[in-house]
C-alpha cells in the first residue's frame, strides 16, 4: 500500500513546541519530520500498549507466542524499510550523479557564455574601427 502526504493544522502549546524544536534541532530533522516520526512513534506504541493489554488473562505459554508473533512482525517490518532505506539510498546516489552532471554542463555553459560576450564586444570594438561610408 503506498501512502500519500496528507496536511494537517494542528495547535501546540509553547513549551510543546519548543520541546519539538529542540529535539527536531539535536536529531538534524526538520520540524515536519520530527512531527511525522513522533507520530508514527507514538501510533506504534499505542498498537503495542493495546496489545499487550489483549493478553490479559492468557497462559504464559499463550503470551510467549503472541510475542513471538509480534517480534516476527517487527523484523518483517524492519527488512521492508531497510529494503526501502536501501533504494532510497541508491536513487540518492543517481540523482547526486545526476545533479554533479547538470552543474558541471550549467560551469561549460557560463564559461561558454562569457567566450562569447568577449567575441560580441571583440566585433562591436572592430566595427566601430571600420571607416563610415
Amino acid at each position: 500500500m503506498e501512502s500519500a502526504l496528507v496536511k494537517i493544522s494542528a495547535g501546540l502549546l509553547t513549551d510543546t513546541y519548543q520541546a519539538l524544536e529542540e529535539l527536531a534541532r539535536s536529531r538534524g530533522w526538520s520540524i515536519e519530520e520530527a512531527v511525522r516520526i513522533i507520530i508514527d512513534e507514538g501510533i506504534a506504541s499505542r498498537r503495542a500498549v493495546e496489545s499487550l493489554a489483549k493478553m490479559d488473562g492468557l497462559s504464559d505459554a499463550e503470551k510467549v507466542i503472541r510475542l513471538l508473533a509480534m517480534l516476527k512482525d517487527a523484523g518483517s517490518d524492519y527488512a521492508s524499510l531497510k529494503f526501502q532505506n536501501y533504494a532510497f539510498f541508491q536513487d540518492n546516489k543517481i540523482l547526486q550523479m545526476n545533479l554533479t552532471g547538470y552543474k558541471s554542463k550549467i560551469d561549460f555553459l557560463e564559461m561558454y557564455i562569457g567566450k562569447l560576450k568577449e567575441e560580441i564586444a571583440l566585433f562591436k570594438g572592430r566595427q566601430e574601427e571600420l571607416p563610415s561610408e
